[in-house]
């Protein structure tokens, strides 16, 4: 455990505190997090001096929203309003890049635009101008020195594993709430052995895993792939849905507080309406209704299985088309059956902790939330021609995520007194 907050946990925390009564609590927690916006212009990613050159995922907006539904507390609400736009503007101004891409003929069955090219904001992950890390590009985290260093220097005959990261991945790694695995990778670098993904990405019908957990046993081909990770030039499908999140909560709270829609609150709304759509151009699958990360140097989805392709859902899942929810639904249904003790970040075991095996609690909520919204999609089509049920799925991950945290907390010594 840390002494020290971390930003994105903290939502979590909340949602305890909320469900334990505990407002007052709640409320201290939120205002820390508000006190650093303050201070900084955004939440750093945890309680530290070394932290402040970074932050993660944005759930700040989402988590003032949680409290104000628990509380009704609409004078925190005009308080917080102003330091959730300066977060906003943080991330717009420092983690976002402009692109111009040419649209595909459909977008899973919303709007089309009406030219073939497009540009749009989006956001990525990755140090500001002013990070240390962007100043050098072999600066390594300090919480994180002798494991960087250690995977710095692997060798192999093929070149060194990360040799291709910068510090500043290293650092967008910690801002993304994960370490630099797969789920970044450039899967275009697997060429030299084509079934590296085949197998071990997104298969719907036959997923094998690797056994091994050490370097040493990775191949050639599996380890220029892991120095292929690129994370801050990727656009991340969880980051962007949660600034879409956030964007609509900016808007309802101004609507809230000022009693009305003001140009503002409409800015707020097209903003968001245009992140979205960017997602559906670049990001969304419709052969499988999911959705994975796109590279902006190869100028493709990724293809790559990650708990990322689930956040959309959560996100904007009631104005997705229903027949996509349903093959969404097949895919999740399956990983389910595959993965019954909760659904791994990837498919690729990596050895690093956001890669298989391991599991993220945060994650399962975001799953159980997003498959949540994919049932009432699915539920809402004309008929269910995927196989995959319109409910259940959802409470079968949320079941099994708290089944297996009560046999691991069992068979290591967790007990209740009579």
């Amino acid at each position: 455990s840390s002494r020290e907050f971390h930003y994105w946990n903290t939502y979590y925390i909340e949602i305890g505190l909320l469900k334990s009564g505990l407002y007052t609590t709640a409320k201290g927690v939120l205002q820390n997090l508000l006190d650093m916006v303050n201070t900084y212009d955004f939440v750093p990613s945890g309680g530290r001096i070394y932290y402040t050159d970074r932050s993660e995922p944005p759930l700040l907006a989402l988590m003032v929203k949680t409290y104000y539904e628990a509380t009704q507390d609409l004078d925190f609400v005009r308080e917080a309003l102003p330091l959730l736009k300066i977060e906003h503007n943080f991330w717009e101004m420092y983690r976002s890049v402009n692109i111009t891409y040419t649209s595909s003929s459909s977008n899973g069955g919303l709007r089309k635009r009406q030219s073939d090219t497009a540009s749009a904001k989006v956001a990525t992950y990755g140090p500001d101008l002013f990070s240390t890390a962007s100043n050098n590009g072999t600066q390594l985290r300090p919480e994180m020195y002798n494991s960087d260093y250690e995977a710095s220097k692997t060798q192999t005959t093929a070149p060194d594993l990360f040799s291709s990261l910068s510090g500043s991945d290293l650092y967008a790694a910690s801002e993304a709430g994960t370490s630099p695995g797969v789920q970044y990778a450039d899967v275009k670098t697997a060429t030299q052995g084509p079934d590296l993904f085949g197998r071990r990405s997104l298969s719907r019908r036959d997923i094998g895993i690797p056994t091994t957990n050490l370097f040493s046993s990775f191949t050639e081909t599996e380890l220029i792939v892991l120095g292929s990770t690129q994370i801050n030039s990727t656009i991340a499908v969880n980051l962007n849905s949660i600034i879409y999140q956030a964007e609509l909560i900016i808007a309802d709270f101004i609507e809230l507080v000022e009693n009305n829609t003001s140009p503002e609150c409409v800015s707020y709304r097209s903003r968001a309406a245009e992140r979205r759509q960017t997602l559906l151009d670049l990001t969304y699958d419709t052969e499988t209704g999911l959705f994975s990360d796109y590279h902006l140097a190869s100028g493709s989805r990724t293809g790559i299985w990650s708990m990322s392709s689930l956040w959309p859902y959560w996100a904007f899942g009631d104005s997705l088309p229903s027949d996509g929810a349903q093959k969404a639904l097949e895919n999740i249904d399956f990983l389910h059956q595959k993965f019954p003790g909760g659904l791994p970040n990837t498919l690729y075991n990596s050895s690093l902790p956001w890669d298989y095996p391991y599991i993220q609690p945060p994650m399962q909520h975001m799953a159980v939330s997003s498959a949540q919204n994919a049932e009432n999609q699915a539920c809402a089509g004309s008929n269910n021609t995927y196989g995959a049920p319109c409910g259940g799925t959802a409470a079968k991950i949320a079941q099994s995520t708290v089944n297996s945290a009560f046999c691991n907390w069992y068979t290591t010594g967790g007990s209740i007194n009579d």
